[in-house]
């Protein structure tokens, strides 16, 4: 299944506590090389943040959403915690997921996002009746949402 940038973004956004890396192709692949031409060095995402920089420059430093909204077609892979979640076979290709569990949401945060976004156009979501699975699951992932952000508190504090 292929990965739009969206995905690839929400994914960076909703696991801050883990380290990605992502490597670009090439100019010689982007130009017309060899197609699977890669960079020698990795783009590394530390744990807790929303900023790339390099091991071997850790001066340089970029906001991600802006790389992965303008630098996307230029993605060969991107890995989290050193497993790789995605990834084209060359330069040109689709990006396809190697991890769908990577990619999954709960039903909380997809009730949240839907929300977020029809407010974000100016509609209104509609469900469909509610069961007793989907209630407990969106309470699950809101109890594990809260959780994390008093995690993330205490850790700052």
């Amino acid at each position: 299944m292929n990965v739009e940038k969206n995905e690839a973004l929400r994914v960076l956004i909703e696991n801050k506590s883990k380290r990605f890396a992502l490597r670009f192709y090439s100019a010689q692949a982007v130009h017309g090389g060899n197609p699977e031409d890669l960079v020698t060095f990795e783009t590394i995402i530390p744990r807790g943040t929303m900023v790339a920089t390099y091991t071997h420059l850790p001066e340089m430093k970029m906001p991600v959403d802006k790389i992965i909204r303008e630098e996307w077609k230029n993605i060969a892979y991107i890995k989290m915690e050193d497993e790789v979640i995605c990834e084209r076979s060359q330069y040109g290709g689709q990006m396809s997921r190697i991890s769908p569990k990577a990619f999954e949401q709960s039903q909380y945060e997809e009730a949240v996002e839907s929300e977020l976004t029809a407010q974000a156009r100016g509609r209104e979501v509609v469900l469909s009746e509610d069961t007793q699975e989907m209630a407990g699951s969106i309470m699950k992932g809101y109890a594990q949402y809260y959780k994390d952000y008093r995690k993330g508190l205490s850790e700052n504090n």
